[in-house]
């Protein structure tokens, strides 16, 4: 399969619970500070044909639960994970190639390659590969 004929999609997750706004560079005092690391570059996924293909690059028992990072490639006609919703968890996505279509509450968004999607906590949210 033509990598072009598939979404990939980074995902990050924050945990924001005790931060006032929405922004990386405010501190969260009550959580321990966190250290350094260095995450190597990885071959990029290719889902087979009708299937999702994910990996967790930072899982959030690394940052204590402030962060995560997971890449997805979706395969053309394929859905990404059921509609869900977050109870603590918000969710960036950045769409690395194609054009992802996702669902937050009742709204479907198109977003294409380079373009940005946030999902905030606690609205029923998805996202396909419609190509």
């Amino acid at each position: 399969m033509e990598r072009r004929k598939f979404v990939t999609a980074g995902v990050l997750g924050f945990s924001l619970l005790n931060l006032p706004t929405f922004s990386l560079a405010q501190t969260n005092d009550k959580k321990e500070p966190l250290n350094p690391f260095y995450i190597p570059p990885t071959q990029a996924l290719s889902p087979e044909p009708d299937n999702v293909d994910i990996r967790t690059i930072i899982h959030s028992k690394q940052t204590g639960k402030q962060i995560s990072n997971v890449e997805v490639a979706v395969a053309p006609k394929q859905m990404g994970p059921s509609p869900h919703m977050h109870k603590d968890l918000d969710e960036l996505m950045y769409v690395l190639e194609g054009t992802a279509t996702v669902m937050i509450g009742e709204e479907i968004y198109e977003v294409q390659a380079g373009g940005w999607n946030f999902r905030p906590r606690r609205i029923v949210h998805s996202f396909w590969n419609a190509s």
